[in-house]
């Protein structure tokens, strides 16, 4: 893992942090639009390819805390990074593991401003593109703690245990933006764990293998054929890989 990597984002303002992830996603050929308030504040960051896998990633850019942190420190006890003024690794260790998964992954990616505020980012994000482009599941990288996965009151069962099936287990309690992006796109999603600890605390922690766990089953979800659920029966007739 680019530890390096990971502590440079932690450690960007936001607005700096958006436009390093246009010049990044931009040298990966993606097209980039990006959606602003009536401040213009930039609320999302929507990058997509024309032949692209059809699972959207999904991160957000803002953290809790008024300032990023000006130092990080590494518990070598437990793997784990902190910070005394607050890590924000909720959610720029997700931001960070989709910029990982994008390098090998020819993946959509939307990274949404304001989940902290009331998910602002995605309501106008559903706004702006109120119908499902093309996507069969939508993965969210912003839970807590260890192989967790969120599922949401529209998920089929048969998705929940699709999702399980690389090692996840179920975790309860955190909304996120798709509880807003997946009802209106009728489409499947789950939010999985990115390894931080006491999210919103001063004393937040991100572990660093759980983060690389996460990392590493969703490429071997990427990996594979993506599943259509609907109505609670799977169906792979048309969904096998890129379109």
């Amino acid at each position: 893992m680019n530890t390096k990597r990971l502590e440079e984002i932690l450690m960007m303002p936001e607005p700096e942090l958006q436009t390093f992830l246009i010049t990044e996603l931009s040298g990966l050929d993606y097209s980039i639009n990006c959606g602003h308030d009536e401040n213009e504040n930039t609320l999302y960051l929507y990058a997509t390819k024309s032949l692209s896998f059809p699972i959207l990633l999904i991160a957000h850019t803002d953290t809790v805390h008024d300032h990023p942190p000006k130092e990080i420190y590494h518990d070598d006890i437990d793997g784990s990074l902190l910070s005394p003024t607050g890590l924000g690794a909720d959610d720029r260790a997700g931001v960070f593991a989709i910029l990982e998964l994008v390098k090998k992954h020819d993946c959509d990616v939307l990274f949404t401003s304001f989940e902290e505020k009331g998910s602002l980012g995605a309501k106008q994000f559903i706004v702006d593109y109120d119908k499902n482009p093309r996507y069969k599941m939508l993965v969210q990288l912003d839970n807590p703690g260890e192989n967790g996965a969120m599922f949401y009151d529209n998920q089929e069962e048969d998705f929940q245990e699709y999702i399980l099936s690389f090692g996840f287990v179920h975790a309860y309690g955190k909304s996120s933006d798709i509880k807003f992006i997946a009802p209106q796109w009728d489409v499947n999603a789950v939010n999985l764990s990115v390894g931080y600890y006491h999210a919103h605390k001063k004393y937040e922690k991100l572990n660093l293998k759980h983060l690389e766990q996460t990392i590493t089953k969703v490429e071997q979800l990427l990996s594979k054929p993506v599943p259509l659920y609907q109505a609670g029966e799977l169906d792979l007739s048309e969904q096998n890989g890129y379109h």
